[in-house]
């Protein structure tokens, strides 16, 4: 998992920039930790081109090493359980072969990056983590503080269940126990139903796009909604009122799960975007992981749209 985190973002094109902005985000969401670890993987408080400096050598030399250790370390166990000599050799040509693809398959890069990029949140998981981004809205449905519940606690009990089998399951040829099949099935049921339940909605994007970037901005010369002063008003209070500033921050106040809401017009001056995006946020950002907020109604979203509106 480490691995493709890390990898998939080195092209540095669209999409690997957008998803450098979502990865961060998600990290930013944890609590305590979540501004510091941010600032770790991003290099500074937004992603720049100083990211790609951290994530390379992190690819390249530090997972390589940490696999090499956990790989011996697990192999002398095995090795300490009576496993033959021949499942190890095995063992180590797998290894073998998957070095060799990893230096001589060379990604194809998509889109260049521009510099709207690296602060836009659009961009799609691929399928092979789908599971975790489903799962992630899962958690933001029930409420968007617990994100982070969906992306560290539960894929980390998952890695240690994984990772401390050997130790766990006391099995011996004369014992042996029903660990490993009981936790194989758990994880595929799980990854498969979660996977699928993604990929229906068409919440995945090929990993070399295309992720051009757009703006939802009339053309120049276009007409611009008015907008009235009483619902605007009216849509300060339900912003206010409905949690939104517990994902999204105003003016350096508010929570740091979503993106900016400074300057929101400027970035979308449709009207029926924002209304569309409100009482379903993936119609309009296939990717995004806010719940819908259609529950208020159709004349509370255009009040909060109007709002949304003045933020220039």
């Amino acid at each position: 998992m480490l691995f493709q985190l890390t990898g998939h973002l080195l092209p540095w094109d669209v999409h690997a920039v957008r998803t450098a902005v979502v990865e961060s985000g998600i990290a930013q969401g944890a609590p305590l930790i979540g501004p510091l670890q941010a600032n770790l993987i991003r290099g500074g408080a937004s992603v720049g081109p100083q990211t790609l400096g951290i994530w390379f050598p992190a690819h390249v030399v530090a997972l390589t090493i940490l696999a090499i250790v956990i790989s011996v370390v697990v192999a002398r166990r095995l090795k300490g359980q009576g496993l033959k000599k021949r499942i190890l050799w095995n063992f180590f040509y797998i290894l073998l072969l998957t070095t060799f693809f990893a230096l001589t398959k060379r990604p194809q890069a998509g889109p260049v990056a521009t510099s709207a990029d690296f602060g836009n949140y659009n961009a799609a998981p691929e399928w092979y983590i789908m599971a975790m981004h489903e799962l992630l809205g899962f958690a933001n449905n029930i409420n968007p503080s617990l994100g982070f519940v969906a992306t560290m606690v539960i894929p980390g009990l998952i890695f240690a269940l994984v990772l401390f089998a050997p130790w766990i399951d006391r099995s011996t040829p004369e014992k042996p126990s029903k660990y490993g099949i009981a936790l194989s099935l758990i994880l595929l049921i799980g990854l498969v139903g979660l996977t699928i339940a993604g990929m229906r909605g068409g919440d995945y994007a090929n990993p070399i796009g295309p992720n051009t970037y757009t703006d939802s901005a009339p053309a120049k010369g276009g007409p611009v909604a008015k907008l009235d002063p009483a619902l605007i008003a009216q849509g300060q209070k339900l912003f206010a009122n409905s949690g939104c500033l517990n994902c999204h921050s105003l003016n350096g106040k508010g929570g740091n799960a979503g993106p900016k809401l400074d300057g929101e017009a400027t970035r979308h001056q449709d009207l029926s975007w924002q209304i569309a995006h409100l009482n379903n946020p993936k119609s309009e950002t296939p990717s995004s992981t806010m719940p819908a907020f259609s529950y208020l109604g159709a004349d509370s979203l255009k009040a909060i749209a109007e709002y949304l509106e003045t933020l220039k």
